[in-house]
C-alpha cells in the first residue's frame, strides 16, 4: 500500500491510495478462510465445506469488504500520522466506474483542512463596552414588583386593569337572552390584563359585584379555543362552534394588594450576605443586582463583536466546496438551499472556532474533568431556573439531566464553552476596550436592533457561551 497527499488552497488535503492486487488477494484469501471456518452449510460438516461453494456464495461480500477495510484502515492510519486537523471524513472523489491499472488500484480522496493561520490580535483591535447607567425610576418598578410578588388578593369594589374576575359564564343572544341549549358554568375567571381587545376591556371596566357584562368570549379571549373549551369542560371543536356573545355575571373581583414595605418584608431579603435592614438597604440591593445584569449583557455584546471582529480581519478560507458536499452526503433528506442557506451562517461560526482553538492551543490551556462537572452543574441550574424549578429538587433535576444533558452534543457543548471562556479571556487581555456610558433605555434599544439583524441577517455567531 502506497498513500500520498498533496495540499490544495491550503485548505483542503488530496490523498491518493494505492494498493498492489496481490495485497487485496492476500487479504481476501484470509478473510475467506475464516468464513469456512465459521460455515455450516447442508450436507457439510460445520467448517468444512467446499472452499469452491464458500465462495461462490460469499467471496463478491468478503472480497469487496476486504478490499473496503484495507482502504478504511490505511486511510484512518494515514490521517492519524500526517496529524491533520480536519472537518468532516474523507470523500472518495475516484471514478466508480473506472478500471484498474496494471496491478494496483488507485483510488483518491479529498479531506477539508483547518486553514493555516497567524493570529494578529493586539491593542490595535479596539472595541466598545457599554457602562450602563441605572436610574432611580428602575429601582422603583423593582421595589414594585417586589411588593406584588409578596402581596395578597384582596376583595375590590370595581373592576382595574389588574383585576381578577369570578363569575358565571351564559351562552347568550346578541339581545342578552340565554341561549337555548347553550352551554353555562359557574364560578369561573376572567384576569382583566390577559384581554388584548380593547373593546373587549372597555365592557368590564368600572364594573361591579352583581353586574352583567354581555362580551365577545373569542375577542376576550384572543380566539383560543383550547381555553375556551376548558372554561366550559366541552371540546375544543365544540368551543369553535360556540355563539360569540356571552354574558358574565360579576360575583367577585379580586385584586393584588402590595405587601408593605416593613421589617417583615425586608427580612426576606436579609441574609448572610447582605444586610438588609432598611428600605435604602433594599433598594441598594436592587441596584446591584440590576448592575450586575446590564454589566452581564454588556460583557456578551462585547464578546460577540470580538468574535466577529476577528473573524472578518483573519478572512479565513474554509474548504466550502468540500464542506458542501460533505453535509449533502449527511444530509440527503434536506434540499439543496436548505443545506446551502444553513452552511452559510455555520462557516462564521467555523471560523471562529479556529481562531478559538488556535489561541487555546498556543497558550497550552487545559480542560479538567472537574471544569467540565462544574460548567454542567451551572448549565443545569439555569436551565431548571429558567423552567421554575429548584436546582436543588433531586427528582426534577434527574429528569433534567436524563432528558436534557446526557446527550454527547450536551457534552460536547460543555466543552466548547469552557474552550470559549478561556480564549475569549486570553483575548480580553490583548485587545483595547472603550467603556462607553450609556442609560439602561438606550442600552435595551441597542439590544433590540441588534436583535433585529441578526433576526433578518441571520449573522449570530453561537459561540456557545451564554450569560445569565
Amino acid at each position: 500500500m502506497n498513500i500520498q497527499h498533496e495540499i490544495k488552497d491550503g485548505n483542503l488535503a488530496i490523498i491518493t491510495l494505492k494498493l498492489d492486487k496481490a495485497e487485496v488477494e492476500t487479504r481476501y484469501q484470509k478473510e475467506i478462510k475464516d468464513v469456512a471456518k465459521k460455515s455450516n452449510m447442508p450436507g457439510f460438516r460445520p467448517g468444512f465445506a467446499p472452499k469452491s461453494i464458500i465462495e461462490q456464495k460469499y467471496g463478491a461480500a468478503v472480497r469487496y469488504d476486504a478490499l473496503n477495510n484495507m482502504v478504511n484502515d490505511g486511510l484512518s492510519d494515514y490521517i492519524v500520522t500526517q496529524k491533520f486537523m480536519y472537518y468532516g471524513m474523507p470523500m472518495s472523489v475516484t471514478d466508480a466506474e473506472q478500471k484498474p491499472s496494471g496491478e494496483t488500484l488507485d483510488f483518491t480522496f479529498e479531506l477539508g483542512l483547518r486553514p493555516e493561520l497567524t493570529l494578529n490580535i493586539n491593542a490595535s483591535n479596539t472595541f466598545n463596552k457599554f457602562k450602563v447607567s441605572v436610574d432611580e425610576k428602575e429601582i422603583d418598578n423593582e421595589l414594585e414588583l417586589i411588593q406584588r410578588r409578596h402581596g395578597a388578593l384582596g376583595d375590590a369594589d370595581a373592576v382595574e386593569s389588574t383585576d381578577m374576575m369570578n363569575g358565571d359564564f351564559v351562552e347568550s343572544n346578541d339581545d342578552g337572552s340565554a341561549f337555548e341549549g347553550g352551554v353555562n358554568t359557574t364560578e369561573k375567571s376572567i384576569l382583566f390584563s390577559s384581554i388584548k381587545d380593547e373593546a373587549e376591556k372597555a365592557k368590564f371596566l368600572g364594573k361591579k359585584v352583581g353586574d352583567v357584562v354581555l362580551f365577545d368570549i373569542f375577542k376576550t379571549f384572543n380566539n383560543d379555543a383550547t381555553e375556551i373549551s376548558q372554561i366550559f369542560g366541552i371540546a375544543k371543536e365544540a368551543a369553535n362552534d360556540l355563539n360569540h356573545t356571552f354574558s358574565f355575571t360579576i360575583k367577585k373581583i379580586q385584586r393584588l394588594i402590595p405587601a408593605e414595605l416593613n421589617d417583615d418584608l425586608l427580612s426576606k431579603y436579609n441574609n448572610e450576605e447582605r444586610e438588609v435592614k432598611t428600605v435604602d438597604d433594599l433598594r441598594g440591593v436592587i441596584r446591584k443586582e440590576i448592575e450586575e445584569y446590564y454589566a452581564s449583557q454588556a460583557e456578551g455584546m462585547m464578546e460577540d463583536d470580538i468574535i466577529k471582529g476577528l473573524v472578518k480581519s483573519h478572512q479565513i478560507k474554509l474548504p466550502d466546496a468540500f464542506l458542501l458536499r460533505w453535509i449533502k452526503q449527511q444530509n440527503k433528506e434536506k434540499s439543496e438551499h436548505e443545506i446551502e442557506h444553513d452552511y452559510l451562517h455555520e462557516k462564521e461560526f467555523l471560523k471562529w472556532s479556529i481562531i478559538r482553538d488556535m489561541v487555546f492551543e498556543e497558550q497550552n490551556f487545559d480542560l479538567t474533568a472537574e471544569e467540565v462537572e462544574n460548567q454542567y452543574q451551572i448549565l443545569l441550574a439555569n436551565y431548571m431556573h429558567r423552567y421554575g424549578y429548584d436546582p436543588r429538587n433531586e427528582g426534577i433535576r434527574s429528569e433534567f439531566e436524563n432528558k436534557y444533558f446526557k446527550r454527547e452534543d450536551q457534552q460536547e457543548s460543555m466543552i466548547n464553552m469552557i474552550r470559549t471562556s478561556k480564549s475569549l479571556g486570553y483575548i480580553k487581555s490583548l485587545i483595547t476596550v472603550n467603556e462607553v456610558p450609556i442609560d439602561s433605555k438606550a442600552f435595551d434599544g441597542e439590544k433590540l436592533e441588534r436583535s433585529k439583524h441578526e433576526h433578518d441577517h441571520g449573522d449570530d455567531l453561537d459561540h456557545e457561551h451564554s450569560h445569565a
